[in-house]
């Protein structure tokens, strides 16, 4: 099965298929926040759902 990092018509390889090896689509650092920050928003959203259902 191809991961789902794996981007379109690439043939996985054993070395390849590291899921935190994703230099080839982005940088690390540029992964990093861009997950961090929808772990943030994640958050925010839900908080926000139960401020309006909890009143």
């Amino acid at each position: 099965m191809t991961p789902w990092w794996f981007p379109v018509g690439k043939t996985p390889d054993i070395n390849d298929s590291r899921p935190w090896d994703l230099t080839e689509i982005v940088p690390m650092a540029e992964t990093f926040w861009f997950r961090f920050l929808a772990v943030i928003l994640g958050i925010l959203v839900i908080a926000g759902i139960l401020a309006v259902c909890l009143g």
